[in-house]
Formats: C-alpha cells, sequence, structure tokens
C-alpha cells in the first residue's frame, strides 16, 4: 500500500471487562502473534456464535455452536477472557499505554 509504514513502532490494545466479541478477537490475534501489548482488565471471554433455543414459554436455552481458536496457538478465550499482558484497572489502561509508548 503506498504512504508511511509504521511496521517498526510498537502498537497498544486497550481492553476491560467490557470488551467482547470481535474485541476480544482483535486482541487476542495480536497477542498470540507477538504483534502487540495488550493493557487492561482480562475481557467476559466471548467467543464463537450461539444459538437461543426455547424449551416452554418461560425458558430458553443458550447453546453455543461454535469455538473460536487461534490456529497458532490452538487456544481461545472462551470463558477465561483474553488476559491483558500488563495488567492495570480499565481507567488506568490509556495513561499506562502512553508511558510505555514514550519509552
Amino acid at each position: 500500500m503506498p504512504g508511511r509504514k509504521f511496521l517498526d513502532k510498537p502498537v497498544f490494545v486497550l481492553i476491560s471487562k467490557r470488551t467482547f466479541s470481535a474485541g476480544e478477537a482483535l486482541a487476542f490475534v495480536l497477542q498470540a502473534q507477538k504483534r502487540a501489548t495488550v493493557i487492561g482488565e482480562a475481557t467476559v471471554g466471548g467467543s464463537g456464535a450461539i444459538e437461543f433455543k426455547p424449551i416452554d414459554t418461560r425458558f430458553t436455552l443458550v447453546l453455543p455452536t461454535t469455538r473460536v481458536t487461534s490456529a497458532a496457538t490452538r487456544k481461545g478465550w472462551a470463558g477465561t477472557g483474553v488476559q491483558p499482558d500488563v495488567k492495570v484497572p480499565a481507567g488506568q489502561a490509556l495513561d499506562t499505554a502512553l508511558k510505555m509508548a514514550a519509552k
């Protein structure tokens, strides 16, 4: 692609307990490939698709139908969430990333 490239610059991904689904996937993949430093709190742990199956008029079964894993690590983040490289409260993640980037 034309334009300036920043391949030698560090990448920081900020996550929290509110990060879910595609946000988790991005953090997980970049972390697994050692392409980014993940900073913040562990994520929710939602990966894959689910189906809702009515049991009766009051109850519905939430059924996981797929599970996403990394081709490189054969691991996923379902149930455990993406674990940050640098654990800090979500409110401190940006300041932490800025300090690390300044070094």
